[in-house]
Order: structure tokens, then C-alpha cells, then sequence
């Protein structure tokens, strides 16, 4: 049996993975610099909107739909057992199962292209000729961008390095990050907020990145880190908030109540990769280093009003992403697609 360390090294000296990956990001680059049907490229320029926006791009909702849909169907299948007995019961129907996943990817890319059309609409002079049309062209322009987005992903998984998608997901923020920083120091220096706030935001990063790094690296851990726990976990958790009104007050929580909502954001990140089998001791350290990089992001976002919950699951994913490039481990779907474990 060939040594996997040596086939991991041979796959990563392959220049073809690489030209396959490097030139799916260079396709995702482009799409973000080319603007939805119907705007108006010149008028960007009176309302500081940089030309060529990313975020009035074909791809300006990127890959959270296929994520989010993905992380509705595996909810749906941990919680749900007939179902996954029914996933479980062959290849055809976990195909199945995923291929209903990214269906509701599409969807999910529907609503939030109509929200960004009407939201467009109310920009003076973005839309030269606004309505039912104008929304539609957005609505199509995007879901099928995202459509060729599950396809790129597909394809920089199985014939490229690293996870497709997650590093889809992560290539813009790591495009972005010198904007980011340039931002914060601006921040500081014109005195829009104190110095600290941008200060604790590099913290995070940096011990998110070093603390999920070195947990993966621990004896008996495999080198990846399963994404789906923090992501369905910390999504609960804020739909919760949301639907309990937990979150209509200005005033920064009270130490008691914090800790009672990282305890809970936790727990349920816990409970997910229990469903999943993850929770195993041989998975504590990255489970371990997940939950406390998903509490740091909670803390700061409700004390300080930086970033926000989900922060921390975009750190976790990004890292991820850059893991299963070093390590040359690649699952389709972020580990999702495939055969379905039985309940």
C-alpha cells in the first residue's frame, strides 16, 4: 500500500492541480469584478461605491447559499433519523440527498438576489431603468452564477488541490484583508472608534489561526477540521435569538447573560458533532479549539459591537480551507457528499 504521506506529496507536485485550482480562483476573481445586468457602472462613482464592486458583482453572494444550503439539508439529516437511515441506504440516495442540498442552494441565491435588486433599486441613479425586469435579470444573473459556482467547486475538488469550496469561500477574504486593515487603521487614526476595537479583531484572528492550526496538529487528529458543528450550531443559535427577540436592546449584555448565551452557543455547537459522530475524545482539541474561536467572535461582537457571530465559523472555514491545501485533503462539499454514515 502506497505511504498516504507520499501520495499527499506527489499531489501536491502536480502543476496540473495546481493550474486547475489557481485558474478556478482566477475564473471567481473575474466573475467579482463584472456587474449584475442593469446597473449603471459611471453612477458608482458619486456614491463612493468602488468601480466594479465585488459586492454588485455576478458573484456578490459568492458560495454562502451553497454553504447554507448544505448546512439546512445536514441539519435536517442529523436530526431527522428516518431520513438519514434512508440517506444511508445507498450511494444513490446520498446523491440524492446532496443534489436536493444544492437545489436549495439555488433557492437560498433566489431570495437573497431579489433582496440585493430591491435594495439597488433605492440607490439613485445605480438603476437606469428599475422594476420587474431589472429584478428578475438580477435574480437570473445571480443563481446561475452560483449554479456555475457548485460546478467550479466540484471541479477544484476532484482535479485540483485543496476543497473547492471552501476555498471559494475563503478567497475573498483574503483579498480583502488588506482593505480590512487599511480600514482599521483609518478607524483609529480619524477616532471613529478606540484604538482596542481593531486591535481585539487582529487578536482573534490571529489565536483563531493558531489555536485551530495546532489542534489539528495533536496526536491522533486527522488534519482537518469538520466545518459543519460551528456553522449549523452557531446558525441555530442565532435564528433562536432572533425568533426569542433576545437581541432588541442596545445596551451591551451583562456578564451573567453572556456567558449564558456562549454556554448555549456551545452546547449546540456540541450537540451538532455529537449527531455527527464527531464528539469523539480523538476530536476534542479541534471541537475544543472550534468552540472557544465561535465564543471569542460571540463576545467581541456583543461587548464590543465588532464583526459579529458569525465570525467566527468564516475564521474556522478559511482556516480550513488553507488545511486542506497543505495537507492535499479534499472532500466534495466540505465533507458532506459521498456516502451518508447511518444514524
Amino acid at each position: 500500500m502506497a505511504n498516504p504521506g507520499e501520495m499527499t506529496s506527489a499531489l501536491l507536485r502536480d502543476p496540473r492541480r495546481w493550474a486547475i485550482t489557481l485558474g478556478g480562483l482566477a475564473l471567481y476573481g473575474l466573475g467579482s469584478r463584472l456587474w449584475l445586468p442593469g446597473l449603471d457602472p459611471g453612477a458608482a462613482t458619486g456614491l463612493n461605491l468602488p468601480a466594479l464592486s465585488a459586492d454588485l458583482s455576478i458573484f456578490s453572494v459568492g458560495v454562502r447559499p451553497i454553504l447554507f444550503g448544505l448546512a439546512f439539508v445536514e441539519m435536517a439529516r442529523v436530526v431527522l433519523h428516518p431520513l438519514a437511515r434512508w440517506a444511508a441506504g445507498s450511494p444513490g440516495r446520498s446523491e440524492l440527498l446532496w443534489r436536493t442540498a444544492r437545489i436549495f442552494a439555488l433557492a437560498i441565491a433566489a431570495g437573497q438576489a431579489m433582496g440585493i435588486a430591491r435594495a439597488v433599486e433605492g440607490l439613485d441613479g445605480i438603476v437606469p431603468s428599475p422594476g420587474p425586469m431589472f429584478r428578475l435579470s438580477v435574480v437570473v444573473a445571480i443563481v446561475g452564477a452560483t449554479a456555475f459556482l457548485i460546478w467550479l467547486a466540484r471541479v477544484m475538488t476532484e482535479w485540483g488541490i485543496g476543497d473547492g469550496l471552501l476555498l471559494l469561500f475563503a478567497a475573498p477574504f483574503v483579498a480583502h484583508l488588506p482593505y480590512d486593515a487599511a480600514y482599521g487603521v483609518e478607524i483609529f487614526r480619524t477616532g471613529l472608534a478606540p484604538a482596542w476595537v481593531p486591535l481585539a479583531l487582529a487578536a482573534l484572528v490571529v489565536a483563531a489561526f493558531a489555536l485551530l492550526i495546532a489542534a489539528t496538529r495533536t496526536t491522533g487528529a486527522d488534519n482537518r477540521l469538520d466545518i459543519w458543528p460551528p456553522l449549523i450550531g452557531t446558525f441555530v443559535f442565532q435564528w433562536l435569538i432572533v425568533f426569542f427577540h433576545l437581541d432588541d436592546h442596545d445596551a451591551p449584555p451583562t456578564a451573567l447573560w453572556l456567558l449564558v448565551l456562549l454556554a448555549a452557543q456551545a452546547g449546540l455547537i456540541w450537540l451538532f458533532a455529537s449527531w455527527r459522530g464527531r464528539a469523539q475524545p480523538t476530536d476534542a482539541l479541534p471541537l475544543g479549539a472550534e468552540i472557544l474561536v465561535c465564543s471569542g467572535a460571540l463576545a467581541l461582537s456583543l461587548v464590543l459591537g465588532a464583526g459579529g457571530p458569525m465570525s467566527g465559523c468564516w475564521l474556522i472555514l478559511c482556516v480550513a480551507a488553507g488545511l486542506s491545501v497543505a495537507n492535499g485533503k479534499a472532500q466534495v462539499d466540505g465533507g458532506l457528499s459521498g456516502p451518508t454514515p447511518t444514524a
